[in-house]
């Protein structure tokens, strides 16, 4: 999973987009957060983000938060983009204004939240951990199965395309041990018995 809050998108390099787009096609998912900063955090991604909006209001509902993350707390009104939905699902929704949205893109997702994820009350509600796991947790589940491919031989793979070291002869490490035992351990050990720390040895 890849966050994107608050951050300006529209002069990032065209490779630095690409490359994140690439990486979510294949399986990532990426998470908007929305609020004031949402417009400069979509620009490089408008044609895949699920909702569209620029202007904000003040969402008092909150309650559709703490339902959804399973908290007892519910957070104080929150500045949400006023927005629609453009392409994929709305995941959660208060009358007309999404509030999580998804939207599938190749074989990862871009994920849509209508508040800002920094910014108080959101960042000192106690619900705030649980909300984003209940968010995440089925693209986190999903990830490691997407079209039906396996981790451990993703590991295995990537590891392969590094170059392969050839092994160190038998001789050169016999010599290297014929030097330790015959010089450098007696200098060792008679040292630490100077310094009566003969323990230190080990």
């Amino acid at each position: 999973v890849i966050a994107l809050n608050d951050v300006a998108t529209a002069q990032w390099p065209e490779k630095k987009v690409k490359a994140l787009k690439d990486w979510v096609a294949s399986g990532g998912t990426l998470l908007v957060g929305g609020g004031a900063g949402y417009s400069q955090t979509a620009a490089a991604f408008q044609e895949l983000l699920p909702v569209e909006g620029q202007n904000t209001v003040m969402w008092s509902n909150t309650e559709l938060l703490m339902s959804y993350a399973g908290s007892a707390e519910q957070p104080d009104p929150l500045n949400v983009i006023n927005g629609k939905l453009v392409r994929g699902e709305v995941l959660l929704a208060d009358s007309d204004i999404p509030i999580l949205a998804s939207n599938q893109y190749g074989s990862g997702s871009i994920l849509y939240i209508a508040f800002d994820l920094g910014l108080k009350p959101l960042s000192n509600w106690e619900g705030r951990t649980a909300f984003i796991q209940n968010v995440l947790n089925p693209y986190l589940i999903n990830a490691n199965a997407y079209n039906g491919r396996d981790t451990w031989w993703e590991l295995e793979n990537s590891a392969s395309q590094f170059p392969r070291l050839k092994s160190p002869q038998v001789g050169g490490l016999l010599l290297i041990f014929i030097i330790y035992v015959l010089i450098v351990a007696p200098i060792m050990y008679m040292v630490l018995r100077k310094l009566d720390r003969r323990e230190w040895s080990w």
